[in-house]
């Protein structure tokens, strides 16, 4: 018996657009899934109308953010599966990246899912040490049976929506790893650049003891990887945060975007900036 491979994509759009990298994720990944499921924040009718057809579309009031359309697209897919769910994997992935290559990005996520070591965790694209550690929320993967824990349904299950941004990151972004780690849930990422700066427990030890004589941590490992490290991210999945492109808030040079941004017909830059 094969897998069976779920999508669920949290959109929002200031404008209520579909952004056309958007689209061409929708159009290149439905054949490889059993079922999308769009669940958007801002969409206009006209443009649900450009959506395949075989993908299931909802609009839902602009409160929450990620986490509570996730679990409306969690909710939907337990509707017919939640009786049968050996062998189903759940994609969860935001609007937050511009899909420069959706392509490599789904190649990348598929070899990494097929590992046979990788089959019982959630994992998500990359891991940061920014606050606290947690798997970063643009995307997450993890097998459909995790629903039949109670702990694991439940949390889930138990998501509200706050209005201030940074509760949903401390209860949501950062708690969905502290619940995981604290249930002992394997928990991984592809992408591990950030990670191998990570001072291990010896020189750790070193640099309590004898101060600045030895070796000093580095703290490069704590910053944001999808901004620190975004040619890497670029280059590995073939995307790029939007929030990189609009504020740069890391002030990097990101000149080499505008060769790109003709690659796209110059659809990446304003499309971005538009969001």
């Amino acid at each position: 018996m094969r897998d069976e491979n779920y999508l669920i994509i949290a959109h929002y759009h200031s404008k209520g657009l579909l952004r056309s990298d958007i689209l061409k994720l929708l159009n290149q990944q439905k054949n490889k899934f059993s079922k999308i499921y769009l669940i958007s924040t801002n969409l206009k009718k006209k443009e649900i109308r450009k959506v395949p057809k075989d993908i299931f579309v909802k609009t839902r009031v602009n409160k929450g953010y990620d986490f509570l359309s996730w679990k409306e697209g969690i909710k939907k897919f337990l509707e017919k599966n939640k009786n049968n769910l050996d062998k189903k994997f759940i994609f969860l992935l935001n609007s937050s990246y511009y899909f420069y290559d959706n392509k490599k990005l789904f190649q990348k996520i598929f070899q990494f899912k097929n590992k046979n070591k990788n089959r019982n965790k959630v994992w998500s694209l990359s891991k940061s040490y920014e606050m606290s550690e947690h798997l970063q929320s643009g995307f997450y993967c993890f097998p459909a049976k995790f629903f039949s824990i109670p702990r694991f349904y439940k949390w889930w299950k138990d998501i509200k929506s706050f209005k201030d941004r940074q509760v949903i990151v401390m209860k949501y972004e950062l708690g969905f790893s502290n619940f995981l780690i604290k249930n002992n849930f394997n928990i991984d990422c592809i992408f591990k650049e950030n990670l191998v700066l990570r001072p291990n427990t010896f020189w750790k030890k070193i640099n309590q003891k004898f101060k600045d004589i030895f070796w000093k941590e580095p703290k490069l490992y704590k910053k944001n990887p999808t901004h620190y490290f975004w040619k890497s991210y670029l280059k590995n999945f073939g995307i790029i945060k939007i929030e990189l492109i609009k504020k740069n808030p890391i002030n990097t040079d990101l000149s080499y975007l505008k060769i790109l941004d003709r690659k796209t017909n110059f659809k990446l830059l304003k499309e971005s900036q538009n969001n």
